[in-house]
């Protein structure tokens, strides 16, 4: 056997070390023990009693169910032998019982023997003897003694134990203790293990059953064929075993499900086939004849019994008393015939396995075949068969179906479906519809819709459209409208328009027009005119004549002559070296014109003063003449 671990579990407030727990068990002697390797297997002789029956760290006392007075005492390690395969019917301090197997036996690993002195003592365990006393309890007192002292050797806790647990502070419920052995043993096997009294237990059933099944035969095999109830009504013995075989058959079926070990499995079937073999007739789907012909008896009793009663009264003759008796008589048949038809359905229903029906044990790795109307253990991988009306579980990788009126799960990578109302989830890379009375988001790329009353945002590149009231930005290059009352900005190289009353700017070369009632500036190389009421200024070349010689006019040794006839205003003369020249006789003409270009840089003479002179006697006319002669 391997090393057990050590677990700590708490019992009465207390924490344990579960290598600090022990059964102890007391029985009348050894002589029917057997010691082999360190372990002793111990053995029933009734074939009444299947349990083998331990307290924890204690020795148990006599109480009201019994008395407890055996001197040999049997003391193992719970764990070594929980490990052993023998887990526990029952679990308790006071009441710890585990089942044997088909020989009613059970081994007790690692045990230690409590004997008195002057018994036989055995040899491969470990033996602590005592001396008896002059009284039994003396003899008792010395028993516990001994039993106590291995506890302190051991160093673990010993306690006194009531008729449930230990004594005083330290009782346990039963809460605690299944929440010990699961931490000792696992969840799966302790659930299948009685935290109560023995007398709870599937095991009392079947041992109540089968002492009351001895009895019965007994009556049966000794003649006597009645027995009378609490409430004076006879029954025959027959139908009471009758009775009495199926709660032991029930029994056995609902010990055999919940059976907490292979050693308590293989007994109750063991007992199932003792009980078909004795029975034969009950498990083979046949009514027993001996059920049918009582029936027949007492309802033909009842009937005679009946005539016999209406006769009477119609003759006027029965008595108060002789009519009680006949009616009296009639219900206890009445009583017999409905226990008859109970045992007659039940053999018809077949509770109990029928011979060839029963299956041997399985082999080691095979399970066992399933009990009438039981369905057989799913197959290594596969689900068990779904319960009538229960959905089966869907298959690997399978959602389960939806329960009524729910969806169905949606497939793998899909959407589930809306719920009533709601909208459905847009699909991978589409927008969620809006909600009611929302505006739906803008594509990708798209400038979503203006709000109501709100202008829309312009598109790239564009401008966004003016406020109300307000006048749009200009294009790119474009210059802005003018304000209202205002110009509007001359374009690139224009001047500007003048201001209201304002002369416009002259353009380039050209000289500005002269302020109202001002004279506008002379031309370049001009003079300006005189003011009004002034002469105007002389030329400024000294060295020009004061007189002209109109016929003859020398400058410097040149000769000027005419070469076109006169005007108004000006003579055009040709010297002798082809120097034209025009002269001006209206003295203002001369000043604004000045002298005809083409001289050279030569000294030209002024008829300024001639002129006016002739002007002035003979006017433009003659002036012209005289110039011409």
């Amino acid at each position: 056997m391997g090393q057990i671990a050590d677990v700590k579990v708490d019992l009465a407030g207390m924490e344990f070390s579960s290598k600090d727990l022990y059964l102890v068990r007391v029985q009348d002697n050894f002589d029917n023990s057997k010691i082999e390797n360190g372990a002793v297997t111990l053995t029933h002789l009734s074939d009444k009693r299947n349990t083998f029956h331990f307290t924890q760290n204690s020795v148990v006392s006599n109480h009201s169910y019994g008395s407890f007075n055996g001197e040999a005492v049997i003391i193992s390690p719970m764990m070594d032998t929980f490990e052993n395969g023998q887990i526990p019917s029952g679990f308790g301090q006071a009441d710890t019982w585990i089942a044997g197997d088909n020989n009613k036996s059970m081994v007790v690993p690692n045990a230690t023997l409590v004997l008195p002195s002057d018994a036989a003592i055995p040899t491969g365990v470990p033996v602590i003897t005592y001396d008896r006393g002059v009284t039994e309890a003396d003899t008792l007192a010395a028993r516990d003694a001994a039993v106590a002292s291995f506890f302190e050797k051991k160093n673990a806790p010993f306690y006194k134990v009531g008729l449930d647990s230990w004594s005083g502070s330290m009782s346990v419920s039963q809460k605690e203790n299944e929440i010990a052995l699961t931490a000792l043993i696992g969840e799966e096997k302790a659930s299948k293990v009685l935290f109560g009294r023995h007398s709870n237990s599937y095991d009392a059933n079947i041992e109540q059953a089968l002492v009351a099944q001895e009895r019965i035969e007994k009556k049966i095999a000794d003649g006597v064929k009645y027995w009378t109830n609490g409430s004076g009504v006879d029954i025959e013995y027959t139908e009471t075993l009758e009775v009495n075989k199926r709660t032991l058959s029930e029994a056995l079926k609902d010990a055999l499900e919940s059976a907490p070990s292979k050693n308590a499995e293989n007994y109750y079937r063991g007992k199932i086939v003792e009980q078909e073999t004795k029975y034969s007739a009950d498990f083979k789907n046949e009514v027993s004849p001996e059920l049918i012909g009582r029936k027949n008896e007492i309802e033909e009793k009842i009937s005679n019994l009946s005539e016999e009663r209406a006769s009477l009264q119609k003759k006027g003759v029965v008595n108060f008393g002789e009519d009680v008796l006949i009616e009296g008589r009639i219900r206890s048949l009445g009583g017999h015939l409905d226990a008859v038809n109970e045992n007659i359905s039940h053999s018809e229903k077949n509770i109990i396995v029928p011979v060839n029906l029963m299956q041997p044990p399985p082999l080691p790795g095979m399970q066992p075949p399933p009990l009438p109307g039981m369905q057989p253990p799913p197959l290594p991988g596969m689900q068990p068969p779904p319960l009538p009306g229960i959905q089966p579980p869907p298959l690997p990788g399978m959602q389960p179906p939806p329960l009524p009126g729910m969806q169905p799960p949606p497939l793998p990578g899909m959407q589930p479906p809306p719920l009533p109302g709601m909208q459905p989830p847009p699909l991978p890379g589409m927008q969620p519809p809006p909600l009611p009375g929302m505006q739906p988001p803008p594509l990708p790329g798209m400038q979503p819709p203006p709000l109501p009353g709100m202008q829309p945002p312009p598109l790239p590149g564009m401008q966004p459209p003016p406020l109300p009231g307000m006048q749009p930005p200009p294009l790119p290059g474009m210059q802005p409208p003018p304000l209202p009352g205002m110009q509007p900005p001359p374009l690139p190289g224009m001047q500007p328009p003048p201001l209201p009353g304002m002369q416009p700017p002259p353009l380039p070369g050209m000289q500005p027009p002269p302020l109202p009632g001002m004279q506008p500036p002379p031309l370049p190389g001009m003079q300006p005119p005189p003011l009004p009421g002034m002469q105007p200024p002389p030329l400024q070349d000294s060295k020009l004549p004061k007189t002209i010689d109109t016929q003859n006019i020398v400058d410097e040794g040149k000769k000027f002559q005419p070469i076109s006839k006169e005007t108004d205003t000006s003579a055009i003369l040709k010297t002798s070296n082809d120097v034209t020249l025009v002269i001006a006789t209206n003295p203002y003409q001369l000043g604004r014109s000045g002298i005809a270009a083409g001289a050279e840089n030569k000294n030209v003479a002024s008829l300024q003063n001639q002129a006016s002179t002739q002007q002035s006697a003979a006017g433009p006319k003659s002036a012209s003449r005289g110039m011409r002669r």
